[in-house]
């Protein structure tokens, strides 16, 4: 394996921790107002304190890694996402996993907005580059979901068909 698919599993890993967390915290949330206390009505903020801060902050950080370079912007977002990740974990009361997570977001725009032009810049190649970015968005698309099928719920038959 060359160095540019080690690079690029690095990509697929930090994008899949970024897809990953909204739905680990959609499964935590009881727990989360169980042991910290949080009124219902202050229980979003946890979800919505992340998606202000990734909607908000993912053009500035895709322009930031333009002039920062890709490489120190991803790192940087992984690190950020980690170290708020880890204050979530250590929270001991409501306000800190809101602040966290608002972190985690930063840190998930600052991940997610330089990592396909890190995939291009890696596969000059055409037929590389096209594995590669099949690679990466395998890993990069949330999991699908409807109405009828929240998450976490594992429907028996697909969609449209009717069991008898």
């Amino acid at each position: 394996m060359t160095n540019r698919w080690a690079a690029l599993l690095v990509l697929c890993a930090g994008s899949l921790m970024i897809i990953l967390d909204g739905s680990i915290v959609a499964v935590a949330l009881p727990a989360i107002q169980r042991d910290l206390g949080f009124a219902a009505a202050d229980l979003p903020w946890v979800v919505n304190a992340y998606l202000v801060a990734f909607g908000g902050l993912l053009l500035l950080a895709g322009r930031l890694g333009d002039l920062a370079g890709r490489r120190r912007v991803f790192l940087a977002g992984v690190a950020l996402f980690t170290l708020a990740s880890l204050a979530c974990a250590l929270a001991g009361d409501p306000t800190t996993p809101v602040v966290a997570r608002f972190l985690q977001g930063a840190g998930g725009a600052l991940t997610t907005a330089v990592g396909l032009g890190m995939v291009v810049g890696l596969f000059p190649a055409p037929a590389e580059r096209a594995r590669a970015i099949a690679v990466f968005s395998f890993t990069a698309r949330p999991a699908p979901r409807s109405a009828c099928w929240p998450a976490g719920s594992s429907p028996s038959w697909p969609a449209g068909r009717r069991s008898s």
